[in-house]
């Protein structure tokens, strides 16, 4: 069996007088389960929102998140690089972008095939997104707002035609 690692590395002390540092999640048993280029965010405080998917328990700061499928989350870390929360779609899902606004609030949108639980920082299911599961050549679009805690605030479905 073959061990795959996530590493993230942040440097924003140019900008926001944040330290530099890495970090390595095991997010999955083999490499070919890995999000590439997985998106990264950094907000207005020096934190950084990251993203990728999982294939096995996630444990981050608190969180502790189970998958399905081909599973994705969204994490923060402080400016330090200590681990904030974690929150998981689980189910067939790509986070494709992420971003926060000037309240700390964070937003992910990405594709998933048939359906996904949206799961905040406690690891709760907070709401069912569902796609189109008489069209499997076709993914949905979602968009899911969490609040700087990682407390899960609203999500919206876009089906394709």
């Amino acid at each position: 069996m073959m061990l795959a690692l996530a590493t993230v590395a942040a440097n924003a002390k140019d900008v926001l007088d944040a330290p530099t540092w890495t970090d390595n999640l095991t997010t999955t048993a083999e490499a070919k389960d890995l999000t590439r280029a997985a998106a990264m965010a950094v907000d207005n405080e020096g934190n950084s929102i990251v993203t990728g998917s999982f294939t096995k328990d996630l444990e981050f700061a608190a969180s502790y998140l189970e998958p399905v499928a081909n599973s994705a989350f969204i994490a923060k870390y402080d400016k330090a690089g200590a681990k904030k929360w974690a929150a998981g779609l689980a189910g067939a899902a790509t986070v494709t972008t992420v971003a926060t606004d000037a309240d700390g609030n964070v937003y992910a949108a990405g594709v998933f095939a048939d359906q996904v639980a949206i799961k905040d920082a406690s690891g709760e299911t907070k709401a069912t997104i569902t796609g189109m599961a008489d069209k499997v050549d076709k993914v949905s679009g979602f968009i899911v707002k969490y609040d700087k805690q990682g407390a899960y605030v609203a999500s919206k479905t876009i089906l394709a035609e």
